[in-house]
């Protein structure tokens, strides 16, 4: 059975971090670590965040182009498609968080939605009542 040696290192934030070293052999020591590919948590919700920022000032670019050039349509569709995907994006690099984000997100923009109806069909309302008013009365009161 090789020798297992555990080395704790203190990083420059404070936080200790436990390496396992275990001999070979050979006598070479092989560190075992973070496995490699692995990103913690934190590193994935940092890297989910950046592709949102990434992604608002792309769509600040884009609504530039849609002002300057008043082709609002196309300005409109690229911006959602590019939306979709860095929604994916962000799922795929930020794992359960960007989820978390990206459920939230739509979840915002739905409640919007219904209360811009809503005070767009009360506002129709009223005014159809104010134009029932006018034809029947000859006033607005």
């Amino acid at each position: 059975m090789p020798n297992i040696e555990v080395v704790i290192r203190k990083g420059q934030g404070g936080e200790g971090t436990a390496v396992t070293e275990a001999s070979s052999p050979t006598g070479e020591s092989q560190v075992s670590g973070k496995e490699q590919g692995k990103v913690d948590a934190t590193k994935r919700a940092v890297n989910g965040a950046l592709l949102q920022v990434g992604k608002q000032v792309l769509s600040q670019g884009i609504a530039q182009y849609g002002n300057l050039t008043g082709d609002y349509a196309t300005s409109r569709a690229i911006s959602d498609i590019m939306s979709i995907g860095t929604d994916i994006a962000t799922i795929a690099t930020a794992g359960p968080a960007g989820a978390i984000y990206v459920a939230g997100k739509y979840a915002v923009q739905l409640a919007t939605t219904a209360i811009n109806q809503r005070n767009a069909i009360r506002e129709h309302e009223f005014t159809l009542t104010k134009v029932g008013q006018i034809s029947t009365k000859g006033s607005r009161y």
